[in-house]
């Protein structure tokens, strides 16, 4: 787990806040357990089978981070959380032209 501190530091976590929020909820699916946190599915880009970005927001619950996301990139993916809503636009500034790259790449056609 990476938190994402918004000026393009980050820091690993020692912790998998994900499980954590599933465990407390009861929960096994993710998106499940995040909306019982009091996050919701706020975006989701890219293709699954190439590179996605799956991010959740605190809306109007306490939350211990402002957002939780997802990258994946083929069979790899990473979690991140967020101090801030900033930080998540910032995140998504970065993030987002690589996500859109690598689906466009992975689109093309065979050269075979």
């Amino acid at each position: 787990m990476i938190k994402y501190k918004g000026n393009g530091d980050i820091e690993q976590l020692d912790r998998d806040v994900v499980g954590e929020i599933c465990d407390k909820y009861n929960e096994s699916g993710i998106s499940d357990a995040l909306r019982k946190a009091g996050y919701v599915p706020s975006l989701e880009i890219g293709d699954p089978e190439a590179a996605a970005l799956e991010l959740y927001l605190n809306v109007d619950k306490p939350t211990e981070f402002a957002g939780v996301a997802y990258i994946w990139i083929c069979d790899g993916y990473e979690e991140y959380v967020f101090e801030t809503k900033h930080a998540v636009m910032l995140f998504l500034k970065e993030f987002t032209p690589m996500i859109e790259s690598v689906v466009r790449l992975y689109r093309l056609p065979s050269e075979n």
